[in-house]
């Protein structure tokens, strides 16, 4: 499953100025276990996702953690990663968007906002965005589906000040919709950029599919 899109979105791009910033702070409360550390392949899911933005055009990789931190921690003690720990992460995805991006690089030319419990995005794809991201030059680029938006984002640094204040459950869609004209879709053709993880059901449908 996985391959086609790998090959699909495979753009030359060099090494950008790109932030990756993970959110990786839920509890886990609908799965009743810490799900970004269930299996996956041959680690875990938090793992293979790191791992896929790592091999990415990304030039930074920053995850933000809450819920099940020092277990997160303790598995990504080997890569090459920033780790937040966000103490607010209760107060919702919104504080995490904003610590991660304030932990950034202030050479960052965007940020990459992607989600820890979505192992079906590919670097591929990852790369994909930031190609659309760097060619065209949008402010805010969006993965889409038939019109319908998805996970990751990429924000460009000059909305750094607007997504460093953000609070609450909302994420980023605050900025989105202030900046309406800033918007690119760009059309991936898969479902995957709405695939998470978030009960046992959905990691059941995961685990069944050919890639798996």
């Amino acid at each position: 499953m996985n391959k086609s899109y790998q090959s699909k979105f495979s753009p030359v791009v060099s090494k950008s100025m790109i932030s990756g910033i993970l959110l990786a702070a839920g509890e886990s409360r609908r799965m009743g276990q810490p799900k970004l550390l269930l299996p996956w392949g041959k680690s875990t899911i938090i793992e293979c996702v790191v791992d896929n933005y790592l091999a990415s055009k990304i030039f930074e990789l920053i995850v933000v953690v809450g819920g099940n931190q020092d277990l997160i921690k303790e598995v990504l003690t080997s890569k090459p990663v920033l780790v937040v720990e966000n103490s607010s992460y209760q107060d919702g995805m919104g504080t995490s968007l904003s610590q991660g991006v304030e932990a950034s690089s202030s050479q960052a030319e965007g940020y990459l906002i992607g989600l820890g419990d979505q192992p079906l995005i590919t670097t591929g794809i990852i790369d994909y965005l930031i190609a659309s991201f760097s060619q065209e030059g949008p402010g805010i680029v969006i993965s889409a589906h038939q019109g319908k938006r998805g996970h990751p984002v990429i924000f460009a640094n000059k909305f750094r000040n607007a997504l460093c204040t953000l609070k609450g459950d909302i994420g980023g869609r605050t900025v989105i919709e202030q900046n309406r004209s800033e918007i690119k879709l760009v059309e991936i053709g898969s479902k995957v950029i709405f695939i998470d993880v978030n009960t046992p059901e959905d990691y059941r449908k995961l685990r069944e599919l050919p890639s798996q």
